[in-house]
């Protein structure tokens, strides 16, 4: 499930003089064009980058803890490179697929009946069927 509910991101890349743009996800096992993936741990963090020929962008992704703080908290900062020879306009849309709460009132309901209260909170809107009768 960590492709789907975890860190994501989307770049919507237009080359420069052009009117067609490209939608891109770093990091998906779905990605084509991908030139290179390079995975870098150290004792405090791990870096992930991606080269992808089609765009010329390079990704990389960095996670590491939040040091001498009295919670827990991972940090991530992403980093966009233009290594091709165009020039691109680049929106992105970066960070978690969803989030739940942590403490307040939702806690024990989270943590106890999690997927029930999940099915509370999402609605959806199913075609009508007739009835004959």
């Amino acid at each position: 499930m960590t492709s789907q509910v975890g860190f994501r991101t989307f770049l919507n890349v237009t080359k420069a003089g052009s009117s067609s743009s490209t939608i891109v996800e770093p990091f998906s096992a779905l990605t084509s064009g991908v030139h290179s993936r390079a995975m870098y741990v150290g004792s405090n963090e791990v870096e992930i980058t991606e080269d992808d020929e089609n765009t010329g962008l390079s990704t990389s992704v960095i996670y590491y803890t939040l040091p001498e703080e009295d919670f827990g908290a991972l940090v991530r900062s992403t980093t966009l490179t233009n290594n091709g020879d165009d020039e691109v306009v680049v929106h992105g849309l970066d960070g978690l697929a969803k989030m739940e709460p942590a403490g307040g009132l939702l806690d024990g309901q989270m943590k106890n009946m999690g997927r029930t209260l999940e099915g509370w909170m999402d609605v959806y809107q199913g075609a009508k069927k007739k009835v004959r009768g």
